[in-house]
C-alpha cells in the first residue's frame, strides 16, 4: 500500500470549518427529508392502526353474531330428519311452491308433520336462546320455517323490546299479509331465501320490532330443501356505541357507511347521505373505498369544508364500510415543528459558516462523495463499484484500501453463500436456501397486480422411506448412500426447478416453468424410475424409495407459500400411508 505523498493536514485544517457546513447541509437535509417522510408513513399508520384496531373489535363483534347464528342453523340441518319431510310431501319444494301440489298427503300426515316440526322448533330454540345469550349485543333471534311446510305459522321469535333486559316471545310475522319487498317488514325473510346463503342486512328500520336494527340471517336447507332460516337482529345504537368512543389526534372521528357510499353513522351528518352528496371532491375517494379492496394502504386525502383532512378504512366482516378521518394539520403538526427547529438552526449556522464554504467545496467533496456513495452501494450489496480518483493524498490511500477491500469481501461473501446454502451430504440446496425460496415466492404472491399476474408453481414434497431401517441395518454411512442416490433421482427427474434439503430424510421442489407444465407426467416419472432402480440393485441402500406428494398454488385457496407446503406435505404422508398398506 502506497504511503501519501501530498499531505491533507494543511487542507483538513484550512477546511475544519467547511466540515461543519457540510454535516450542517447533510444532516439537516437528510434528516428533514426522512422526518417528512417517516411522519408521513407514521400519521399513515396510525391512522390504518387506529382504522383496523376499532374494524378488528368491530369484526369480533360482528363474527360473534355470525357464529352463534352459524352453530344454530347447522343444528338446525342436522336435527330435522328427512325421513319426516318425505313422509310430509316436502322434499322438493323450492321455497316458494306449493305445499303438496299433488294432493298426495291426508290430513293425518300433515298433522303428523306439524307435530314434528312444532317438536323439531322446540329443540332449536333451546340452542338459539343459549347462544343469543351469549351473543353480546342481540336484540332479537328467531327460527322460522318456511310457509311451505305447514298453513300455520311455525317457528319463534324472542326479543328485548321496551329496553327490558330479558327476552321475551313475541308474536310471528305473518309473512301472507305482507309483498314481499316490503323490507321493513319481511326483508329479513326473503332477503336471504332470495340470495339463498347467508345474508347481512345493513341497518335498517324493522317495523316488526319498531327499531333500527342490522341482522344475520342464515337460510336453513335439507336435501336441497329450503325448510326455514335462523337470524339475530343488532341495535342500530350497540353499533353506534362502538364508533362514537374513537379518538384521532384532537379532533378525528370515526363513521361508517355502506358499500354505495351511502351515510349510516356519521358524528354531524344525517344517515341516508351519500358521501359524495355533501362534498362532491369525495366523489373519487367513494369509489376508491366502494372498490373490492378490504383496506386502504395509505391515508386518503381530501379537502371539507376548506379544511384539508385525511382519511383511512376498513371493510368490515358484514360489508359497511369503517372510516377513520383527521385533519392534515393535526396529523402533520408534530414532524412540521421539528422541521421548522431544524431549517431555523440550518440557516442560523449557513450565514455564519458561508463564507468559508464558497472556495473550498469543491475541492474536497468530489473524491469524498464518490466513496460515500460505493460505501451505500457496498452496504446495499453492491460489490462492483469503481472508483477513479487516484491520488496519492490521505483520500487516494483511503480509496485504494477501500477498493482492495471490496474485492476481498466479494470473494468472501461469495464464497460464503456458496457454503451457507448448500446441503453437505447431498449437494443440492439446504433448508436456509428453501426459506430464502419461501420468501421470495410470497413476495410474488403479495405484489401481484393485473399486469403483474399471479405466480404458477408448485411445491413437492419427498420422504426416504426406509432410512431409519437401512441406518439400524447396514450403518449411517449405508443411510448416507441411500439418501444420496435418491437425491440424484429427484434431480435428474426435475431439471428445471430447484430441489433442496429441508430435513434428515425429506425433500423439496419448487415446480417452475417446463417442470410445473409437466407435472403430472414427472411424478408418474418418478414412480418408474424408482421401479427400474429397484429391480436391478443389489444392495438396500442402492434402492430408491419414495413417498411424494405436490401442491399447485390456488390464490383462491392459499395466502402464502407455506399453505401450499402444508398441502404438499399432507398428500405425502397420505402417499406414505397408502405404501406402508402396499407393503403389508
Amino acid at each position: 500500500m502506497k504511503k501519501p505523498t501530498k499531505s491533507l493536514a494543511l487542507r483538513i485544517g484550512t477546511l475544519c470549518m467547511l466540515a461543519i457546513f457540510c454535516s450542517i447541509a447533510i444532516i439537516g437535509g437528510i434528516s428533514i427529508s426522512a422526518i417528512k417522510r417517516e411522519g408521513d408513513l407514521d400519521s399513515s399508520r396510525h391512522m390504518n392502526l387506529v382504522c383496523d384496531d376499532k374494524s378488528k373489535s368491530l369484526n369480533e363483534f360482528l363474527m360473534s353474531v355470525e357464529q352463534s347464528v352459524g352453530v344454530v342453523a347447522h343444528f338446525a340441518a342436522e336435527d330435522i330428519s328427512s325421513v319426516a319431510l318425505v313422509k310430509g310431501g316436502v322434499i322438493g319444494t323450492d321455497g316458494f311452491g306449493s305445499y303438496d301440489p299433488e294432493g298426495k298427503i291426508d290430513t293425518a300426515q300433515r298433522r303428523a308433520l306439524v307435530d314434528y316440526l312444532e317438536d323439531h322448533v322446540g329443540r332449536v330454540f333451546a340452542v338459539l336462546q343459549s347462544s343469543a345469550n351469549y351473543t353480546h349485543g342481540a336484540y332479537s333471534f328467531y327460527y322460522r320455517l318456511s310457509t311451505e311446510l305447514s298453513p300455520e305459522p311455525l317457528g319463534v321469535w324472542y326479543g328485548k323490546v321496551n329496553n327490558e333486559s330479558n327476552y321475551t316471545m313475541l308474536s310471528l310475522t305473518d309473512l301472507e299479509e305482507y309483498a314481499p319487498d316490503y323490507y321493513a317488514r319481511v326483508g329479513w325473510y326473503y332477503e336471504p331465501l332470495t340470495n339463498g346463503e347467508h345474508t347481512w342486512l345493513s341497518p335498517y328500520y324493522n317495523e316488526n320490532l319498531e327499531e333500527n336494527v342490522l341482522s344475520y340471517i342464515v337460510p336453513v336447507y335439507k336435501a336441497g330443501t329450503f325448510i326455514g332460516l335462523v337470524g339475530m337482529d343488532i341495535r342500530y345504537d350497540t353499533l353506534v356505541d362502538r364508533i362514537r368512543d374513537v379518538q384521532v389526534f384532537e379532533t378525528g372521528y370515526a363513521y361508517i357507511t355502506r358499500p354505495d357510499g351511502e351515510i349510516i353513522y356519521h358524528p354531524t351528518i344525517d344517515a341516508g347521505e351519500m358521501q359524495d352528496s355533501f362534498n362532491p371532491e369525495l366523489t373519487p375517494v367513494a369509489r376508491y373505498i366502494s372498490g373490492t379492496d378490504s383496506t386502504g394502504e395509505h391515508t386518503i386525502a381530501y379537502t371539507y369544508n376548506g379544511a384539508e383532512k385525511e382519511m383511512a378504512f376498513s371493510t368490515l366482516a358484514n360489508g359497511m364500510k369503517l372510516i377513520v378521518v383527521a385533519p392534515s394539520r393535526e396529523i402533520n403538526a408534530g414532524w412540521h415543528r421539528l422541521v421548522n427547529r431544524i431549517v431555523i438552526a440550518g440557516l442560523a449556522l449557513l450565514m455564519i459558516f458561508g463564507l468559508l464554504v464558497r472556495y473550498t467545496v469543491r475541492r474536497i467533496t468530489g473524491p469524498l462523495k464518490r466513496l460515500t456513495l460505493a460505501s451505500r452501494h457496498l452496504a446495499e450489496g453492491h460489490y462492483d463499484v469503481e472508483l477513479d480518483y487516484n491520488s496519492e493524498d490521505e483520500v487516494g490511500v483511503l480509496t485504494d484500501a477501500f477498493r482492495t477491500l471490496t474485492a476481498h469481501l466479494q470473494i468472501y461473501i461469495n464464497d460464503l453463500n456458496s457454503r451457507a446454502y448448500r446441503d453437505a451430504l447431498t449437494g443440492v440446496r439446504n433448508k436456509g436456501a428453501f426459506d430464502i425460496a419461501m420468501q421470495k415466492l410470497d413476495d410474488q404472491i403479495r405484489t401481484q397486480t393485473p399486469d403483474q399476474p399471479r405466480p404458477d408453481f408448485a411445491i413437492a414434497m419427498f420422504d426416504c422411506d426406509l432410512l431409519k431401517q437401512i441406518n439400524d441395518d447396514h450403518g449411517h454411512d449405508k443411510g448416507d448412500l441411500y439418501l444420496q442416490n435418491a437425491s440424484r433421482l429427484v434431480c435428474r427427474i426435475f431439471t428445471h426447478s430447484p430441489v433442496f434439503r429441508i430435513g434428515g430424510d425429506e425433500f423439496a421442489v419448487v415446480l417452475e416453468n417446463e417442470d410445473f407444465i409437466r407435472r403430472e407426467e414427472l411424478f408418474t416419472v418418478i414412480d418408474h424410475a424408482c421401479e427400474n432402480i429397484n429391480a436391478t440393485a443389489a444392495d438396500p441402500w442402492d434402492m430408491v424409495h419414495i413417498s411424494g406428494g405436490m401442491a399447485v398454488y390456488d390464490p383462491a385457496e392459499d395466502e402464502n407459500a407455506e399453505s401450499v407446503l402444508t398441502r404438499a406435505d399432507a398428500l405425502m404422508y397420505e402417499d406414505k400411508k397408502r405404501r406402508k398398506l402396499d407393503v403389508r
